[in-house]
């Protein structure tokens, strides 16, 4: 194993462009030589919609908080000081990890790192990895492999702690608004002894229990997985008749809640399809190209709700609708796909 992870040659893939927390373990486990490195990632993605009133609407996807499937999530040590406020405290258990030769991956603002275009202008939520330190010169060395960064250099550790500290407040960009806690992450080096079929039998069950399952119920205004799509479905039919202000306002909220949908189910997509090239198996090939058509028009749906927002409503939230219904039909022929991979394995 290459003794500095600085030395490595990372790879990072477009499938998880927005999931740099999941692009960072993977890419600390490809240091680490761990095998089968990206089926550990949990690729299965929950749904919530939440619908208190008619004029406002709530997705919430359920992202595993260690970003493995279980039960390995025992091998991520999430790690969120006491004193949130004040990161200097943690960076000095961070050192120690660091003088162990342990890389770490933080969660930091953009608007404090100064290699981004964010810099001073914009907050959002991401994660780097911290892989060494001088106290003397006051810098930290670390890794941003994530397009279009690609990032490895030193940035002040005055800076990172600010961007570990930050409130991140409600801005521009889509993962501003939420609580960074100072929070930085370890990975295990041992523990990691599933193969790659065994891998994706979780991964498919998980999806099976968290999105298609029958027993996903609605309570009160909330709706889970495959059923929200149906709720979201009957949802934009009401929007017709809706004044022009209400319905404007709602298709610039549907824009902002539906715009990671078609990421989540890509990376869930991309998995398969590495699964299947890492077995050999060949047979699913058409299924594979259906399913990647849905997430185009997953993009298209979210393309439509902008031009709606901005002229033409109607016309555009029609067009919305019926592609829902299309993808709808797609989500159901996916399942389908997932218990024909399950039965292939077995």
């Amino acid at each position: 194993m290459i003794e500095r992870i600085s030395d490595f040659e990372f790879t990072f893939l477009p499938e998880y462009d927005n999931f740099c927390i999941h692009n960072n373990i993977k890419q600390i486990m490809d240091f680490y030589d761990i095998a089968n490195s990206g089926f550990y990632i949990d690729t299965a993605i929950g749904l919530k919609l939440n619908m208190p009133s008619l004029d406002k609407i709530k997705m919430i996807y359920n992202i595993d908080k260690s970003s493995v499937l279980a039960p390995y999530e025992k091998n991520i040590l999430v790690n969120i000081p006491a004193d949130q406020k004040n990161a200097e405290l943690s960076w000095k258990e961070i050192c120690i990890k660091l003088d162990e030769q342990i890389p770490i991956i933080a969660l930091v603002d953009v608007f404090y790192l100064d290699y981004m275009p964010y810099y001073k202008k914009e907050h959002s939520i991401h994660s780097i990895i911290i892989c060494d330190y001088c106290e003397q010169e006051g810098m930290v060395d670390i890794i941003d492999w994530y397009k279009p960064y690609l990032y490895k250099g030193k940035i002040h550790i005055e800076e990172l702690n600010l961007a570990r500290s930050s409130k991140n407040p409600i801005g521009m960009l889509v993962n501003s608004g939420y609580p960074i806690e100072s929070k930085w992450i370890e990975i295990k080096l041992h523990g990691w002894n599933s193969d790659c079929s065994e891998l994706m039998v979780k991964s498919i069950d998980k999806m099976e229990a968290i999105y298609f399952s029958p027993n996903l119920k609605s309570l009160g205004n909330e709706y889970y997985g495959i059923n929200a799509l149906f709720k979201l479905n009957d949802y934009l039919h009401s929007v017709f008749n809706m004044n022009m202000a209400l319905k404007k306002e709602i298709c610039i909220s549907l824009h902002k809640e539906l715009f990671l949908m078609p990421k989540y189910r890509l990376l869930l997509i991309k998995y398969i399809e590495n699964f299947l090239n890492c077995t050999k198996i060949s047979e699913f090939q058409i299924e594979l190209e259906r399913s990647e058509n849905v997430v185009k028009k997953w993009e298209q749906l979210i393309r439509f709700l902008v031009k709606a927002s901005i002229g033409d409503m109607d016309k555009y939230i029609l067009k919305a609708t019926e592609l829902l219904n299309e993808i709808i039909r797609g989500e159901e022929l996916f399942y389908d796909f997932l218990m024909r991979i399950k039965k292939r394995i077995f």
